[in-house]
């Protein structure tokens, strides 16, 4: 009976923690006169501009993870969505997920910006740690991931599996992630598929990958962004409890 009564009376606390969080969240939202994001290309139309006052809304959805409150996040403070990784996490798979899905008629020119950060510390994945994917209009997972690589120097690089090809694309630097650090994140995309695609990411402002040759294979345009944070491949299980923490969501495009 003790215990039970200390388990209703957890999940009180809990439940009544989130209230609390949620509204002082969507209270300081409110105030939020939005981020700077230096690359995004002019005469873009924004698309979601998303500070995590809640886990959906306006267009978002998913499942996992939590509300957290980070008075250090540079965007939208003090809230922040976060993920857990406890101990005995096993690689490949995700603590949670926040999708957005584009209303057609589909972009297909997209600029992403975010800002996330690890944890500190933060155990390595060899296969790399996935911040998020943009899919085609198939949504079955058609398309490229941004990563943070599992071996050093521990960059920011991105994979292509579009169905039409699957490669990790060249990088003209690799900016070090500093642990528990908040990176901000810039990517533009372009559509093609006829081999022309363009793929430009930047980290704290440092283009760090520049590709014009990508090739997508289904659909007319970008169909949705998946912030799935995936940790590696197959092998492996957290021995330390981490977390991904990310604020503010920016998409525009055409």
């Amino acid at each position: 009976m003790q215990r039970r009564r200390c388990s209703r009376g957890g999940a009180r606390t809990w439940a009544l923690l989130m209230t609390v969080v949620a509204s002082a969240c969507e209270k300081a939202a409110s105030n939020q006169g939005g981020a700077a994001w230096p690359h995004e290309p002019a005469g873009f139309t924004v698309i979601t501009d998303w500070p995590f006052s809640a886990l959906s809304g306006s267009g978002w959805s998913g499942f996992g993870g939590r509300l957290g409150v980070d008075p250090t996040a540079p965007a939208s403070p003090p809230c922040v969505w976060q993920v857990l990784y406890p101990i005995g996490f096993v690689a490949g798979n995700s603590p949670g997920q926040e999708n957005y899905g584009f209303a057609t008629p589909l972009p297909t020119e997209l600029f992403i910006g975010m800002w996330w950060r690890t944890s500190n510390p933060w155990q390595y994945q060899s296969v790399g740690d996935k911040i998020f994917y943009v899919t085609d209009i198939t949504d079955g997972g058609r398309g490229l991931f941004l990563m943070q690589q599992g071996g050093a120097p521990h960059n920011l690089m991105v994979t292509t599996q579009t169905g039409a090809e699957n490669r990790t694309l060249a990088t003209v630097a690799q900016t070090p992630i500093t642990l528990g650090v908040w990176h901000r994140i810039e990517m533009y995309l372009k559509w093609s598929t006829t081999g022309t695609g363009v793929v430009r990411w930047w980290v704290d402002g440092a283009l760090q990958g520049a590709a014009s040759d990508v090739t997508w294979q289904n659909g007319t345009g970008f169909n949705r962004l998946h912030i799935d944070p995936i940790w590696g491949g197959v092998g492996g299980t957290k021995l330390e409890s981490d977390f991904f923490s990310y604020d503010h969501v920016y998409l525009s495009g055409r």
